[in-house]
């Protein structure tokens, strides 16, 4: 019709060389890949969502694994406080050894209990958990103490480490946490926080 503007259409793609109709293409419709980049953009939050939400899934069925992520902050508490002891005695002896474990894992035994009452076996704490806790804390130490002096005295008999460095001393320590958290995780788990511990995990699955 008079007056009516043209509508430009694309050329037909057979009658054109790679150059124009590379050109076309930028002309006529999306770049090259724009909409393979933006399902890509669209799709790294959602796989995103969704680990984020199996990893919380799995924690909250899981109490081991909670254990294990608690236990480490726990221990990073343990090892300062049993390092801060050694530095200030100076020159420390397998003696020195014995009290600065003592004192860091009942530190970190008290940080614990707060932490795997509310996170790891999600217990109500009463003061028969506690009364149960500090029966188990107290064993804990005794087997950490024991594993500890044990290790040091291999490694002296084997010659492994110089006598009572900290690298000794650290190392020894390193296996004594590992020998006292087996003790630990099944003790919380079945005297400390025990039956409220078990309904309060049914009641996360089934929620």
């Amino acid at each position: 019709m008079p007056g009516t503007p043209a509508v430009r259409s694309a050329p037909h793609s057979a009658t054109m060389t790679p150059l124009v109709r590379e050109r076309v293409r930028g002309t006529y419709g999306p770049p090259r890949g724009h909409l393979h980049t933006h399902q890509h953009a669209v799709e790294q939050p959602v796989t995103a969502l969704r680990g984020v939400t199996a990893l919380l899934t799995t924690l909250r069925q899981r109490p081991l694994i909670r254990f294990v992520i608690v236990g480490a902050f726990v221990t990073v508490i343990d090892f300062s406080v049993f390092n801060l002891i050694i530095r200030l005695a100076g020159a420390p002896s397998a003696m020195h050894a014995l009290v600065a474990n003592t004192i860091s894992f009942t530190v970190a035994s008290n940080v614990g209990y707060q932490l795997h009452a509310r996170i790891t076996f999600r217990s109500v704490r009463h003061w028969r958990g506690f009364t149960a806790f500090g029966a188990v804390a107290v064993m804990g130490v005794l087997i950490s103490d024991a594993a500890l002096q044990a290790l040091l005295l291999l490694f002296h008999l084997l010659s492994l480490f110089e006598t009572n460095s900290p690298l000794a001393l650290n190392a020894a320590k390193a296996g004594a946490v590992l020998v006292a958290a087996i003790w630990n995780y099944q003790g919380y788990r079945i005297f400390a926080f025990g039956g409220h511990a078990r309904g309060r995990q049914q009641a996360d699955v089934t929620a």
